[in-house]
């Protein structure tokens, strides 16, 4: 007999490993998170991208920077589609706002009734 004949060789193992399969628990922002990732991606909108990109020079801006803006670019948008400035300037637009509201002077006058 040699001396490979005397040690037993393994077989196949009887045993076989079982695994369980955990129900994942998921909280409301996890399934949003999923619902998110699974949903058909949309294409931006270009014109969209690009003023969310402009956003972070902006957010600073105060009011009269912010309503100068707006109106710089509401008039470069009219003058670009139909060729004209607009009939307002920035500059008095401006103005008025760094003054503030005025109202107009109104005098009054006494009327008198003839009898």
């Amino acid at each position: 007999m040699s001396s490979t004949d005397d040690v037993p060789v393994p077989g196949p193992s009887r045993y076989v490993p079982v695994t369980r399969k955990r129900t994942l628990q998921l909280d409301d922002f996890e399934k949003d998170t999923l619902e998110a990732l699974k949903a058909p991606k949309e294409k931006e909108n270009r014109h969209l991208s690009f003023f969310k990109g402009i956003l972070p020079s902006i957010e600073d801006f105060t009011e009269l920077q912010t309503l100068t803006f707006q109106t710089k670019v509401l008039q470069l948008i009219t003058e670009m589609r139909y060729g004209q400035s607009t009939p307002h300037s920035s500059f008095a637009f401006e103005e008025q706002l760094s003054h503030g509201y005025q109202k107009p002077e109104i005098t009054k006058v006494r009327v008198r009734t003839v009898q």
